[in-house]
């Protein structure tokens, strides 16, 4: 399993992303989209476009099966 997070270009007070522990990137992706979809559906409709779930960027943060700290993040 490893550690990614994944974006996906909208910004609000920050970075939209979610952090995400996987077997690859691929499966990555999909459980991201699953949760942006989520996110994006409020009361009754869809409030951001397609693309908000769909038009990922993946990125590999660690092998999580050894010990993992992240650099500090000020919001960037």
């Amino acid at each position: 399993m490893n550690l990614y997070q994944v974006v996906n270009g909208y910004m609000g007070n920050g970075p939209h992303f979610v952090t995400v522990i996987a077997k690859d990137e691929a499966a990555a992706e999909a459980a991201a989209s699953e949760a942006f979809k989520k996110h994006a559906f409020y009361r009754g409709s869809y409030q951001y476009p397609e693309d908000y779930w769909t038009d990922l960027e993946v990125n590999f943060l660690s092998d999580a099966s050894v010990p993992f700290v992240s650099e500090v993040d000020e919001g960037e």
